[in-house]
């Protein structure tokens, strides 16, 4: 009789806790495109280094990309140059960039996107990538989102590659009631 409550009792324990990972996984998704929407629209300036203006689309590569895949640890550990990273929020983005993630249209931008697929942006710098997007300031990249357990912290990478300009930086954002605003920043090259 003991054994049989104890084997109820861990399944109901596992059952508990995929619950619990699925809403936190919903969570997650609901809350990673306020997180980017909030961090592209903070640089739509229309200015020469900026990720876009009213005249052309904000191009963003289709799908997640972290630079250093194949070295995740150490971009990890180049994540912990931000100051108020958590080390809830770090573990969480090792764990989601492990795979990477086809976007979808939710992004919230006032000025007009344009998700384009790896083969699109290997074209950058073309006359087929001009008249694809015309007037655009390059293209940005983007990584999956570590959130730290309060999902009150997100943590990704992102790159913007244009012609005389571009960068790699990782990006700490803090909600601040209900407003995702970019804490801190930590560059790891420009051009």
């Amino acid at each position: 009789m003991r054994r049989k409550l104890a084997i109820a009792l861990g399944v109901l324990i596992v059952l508990c806790g995929c619950f619990l990972l699925r809403c936190r996984h919903k969570r997650g998704q609901s809350e990673q495109y306020a997180v980017y929407s909030a961090y592209i629209v903070s640089r739509l300036t229309g200015e020469s280094h900026s990720l876009g203006g009213r005249e052309g689309a904000v191009v963003i590569l289709a799908a997640s990309k972290f630079a250093d895949h194949r070295f995740l640890l150490a971009g990890v550990w180049r994540a912990r140059r931000l100051p108020s990273v958590r080390t809830s929020t770090l573990f969480s983005f090792a764990l989601a960039n492990a795979h990477g993630e086809k976007f979808n249209s939710k992004f919230v931008l006032p000025d007009r996107y344009v998700l384009a697929s790896s083969a699109e942006v290997q074209e950058y710098g073309t006359w087929d990538f001009l008249v694809r997007f015309p007037s655009n300031y390059g293209y940005i990249t983007l990584s999956r989102i570590g959130f730290s357990a309060d999902f009150k912290q997100a943590v990704f990478y992102t790159e913007h590659i244009c012609a005389l300009c571009g960068n790699g930086e990782f990006v700490l954002m803090q909600e601040v009631n209900g407003y995702w605003i970019v804490q801190e920043e930590s560059y790891t090259w420009v051009s």
